[in-house]
């Protein structure tokens, strides 16, 4: 039962540092070239872009404790060679898939108008409050 408790806790942890990923990218506009295209292009780039993004962070993750603890260079390439590179290309494929419908509300409120969706999804008093 521990074990359970202990993995739903770093599951919402991580689930917590790819939100704050995702908001630090948007915020300074990270990936927003086909922002004028046909919106399933936006949609597509933007999902594959921050999956990328919150994988290197995860990489990153996997190899700042060797500096951190003092393994200099040796240590870096050790964690490195320790990476599983299937996994990475999974899981990038798996957050692509995972972010297109957050990606997809997020270009067709930019476009209708935060306003205007909403009230297409709580109806017409939603827009005015």
């Amino acid at each position: 039962r521990g074990r359970a408790a202990l993995l739903a806790v770093a599951v919402v942890v991580q689930a917590l540092v790819i939100g704050k990923v995702v908001m630090v990218g948007r915020l300074f506009g990270f990936a927003r070239r086909f922002d004028d295209s046909p919106l399933v292009w936006p949609v597509l780039y933007k999902s594959a872009m921050f999956a990328l993004l919150v994988a290197g962070f995860g990489i990153l993750e996997q190899l700042v404790p060797a500096l951190a603890h003092g393994k200099g260079v040796a240590g870096m390439q050790a964690a490195f060679e320790a990476i599983d590179l299937p996994e990475v290309g999974i899981r990038i494929v798996l957050f692509t898939v995972i972010l297109a419908p957050f990606f997809a509300f997020c270009e067709v409120g930019r476009v209708l108008g935060a306003d205007r969706l909403k009230a297409m999804f709580l109806g017409r008093t939603a827009a005015t409050t």
